[in-house]
């Protein structure tokens, strides 16, 4: 009698997740170099019914069941995993000569506190020691695994990375790309961490263009749909979940109620 309302209720569960992950992803529609998340539902095991008060038949090497399987039945479904899209977003023009947006698979490798981390958040600045980082102050890597120090003058990138300032070669951006996007894992704040067991690879065609942000690749309307979505199966997930409720207190009200 129950099971019905146990899966109407992990359906409530998952579903709440889920519009957490599109509020989420909405919330950072405006977030240069944010990928979107979504979130993957998995069924739980079903059930095996069968046919009941069938005979059992005896046979001379024991008994044989002749109950008939009748089909499964669904327990429900729940969030396997949240993966990350990592579809390019758009190109927006800035004209900052700190602003770099890359074009193809790759990221930006940055020192961190907590070791080597990646983003595609472009927005770069000079801070006072000289060198180039991101605007919460991590410094942005070189191909030689070393923070790039950006002497006064005209800076330049060009389309493979290379760092110029008044025409003088300084250093090359560190920009790699990872066989499987699952190797990543998002810890926030545009950035990405990669698993233990994986190292990451220089990353092959993708070009620096100077001056230029990549935004979110979030699509507005479609998440907006989604969120619509979301919500009408949490609702009807709960109409299932009071009508299970109505039953039961209609049990226990008139259940052994003396006439």
């Amino acid at each position: 009698m129950y099971r019905g309302l146990y899966s109407a209720a992990l359906g409530m569960n998952s579903q709440w997740a889920n519009l957490e992950v599109v509020a989420n992803n909405m919330a950072n529609i405006s977030s240069p170099g944010y990928k979107k998340d979504e979130a993957v539902f998995s069924s739980l095991p079903p059930l095996s019914i069968s046919r009941l008060y069938d005979n059992v038949i005896k046979s001379p090497v024991g008994y044989r069941d002749t109950t008939p399987f009748v089909g499964e039945i669904g327990t429900g479904v729940g969030i396997d995993d949240i993966v990350t899209i990592h579809s390019d977003g758009p190109i927006q023009l800035t004209d900052s000569p700190f602003d770099l947006a890359i074009q193809g698979q790759g990221f930006f490798c940055l020192s961190t506190p907590a070791g080597e981390r990646y983003t595609r958040d472009g927005r770069f600045t000079r801070d006072a020691e000289g060198y180039l980082v991101t605007i919460s102050g991590n410094r942005v890597l070189s191909d030689l695994n070393l923070p790039i120090e950006i002497p006064e003058g005209d800076f330049v990138v060009d389309e493979d990375g290379m760092v110029f300032v008044n025409k003088e070669e300084i250093e090359r951006l560190k920009v790699v790309s990872f066989d499987e996007r699952e190797d990543l894992i998002k810890i926030g704040a545009g950035l990405f961490k990669k698993r233990d067991v994986v190292n990451p690879r220089a990353a092959e065609g993708a070009l620096i263009k100077q001056g230029y942000l990549e935004l979110s690749n979030v699509n507005a309307i479609w998440e907006m749909v989604k969120m619509i979505e979301v919500q009408r199966l949490y609702e009807a997930n709960q109409k299932v979940v009071l009508a299970y409720d109505d039953v039961i207190r209609r049990g226990i009200d008139d259940v052994g109620r003396i006439a």
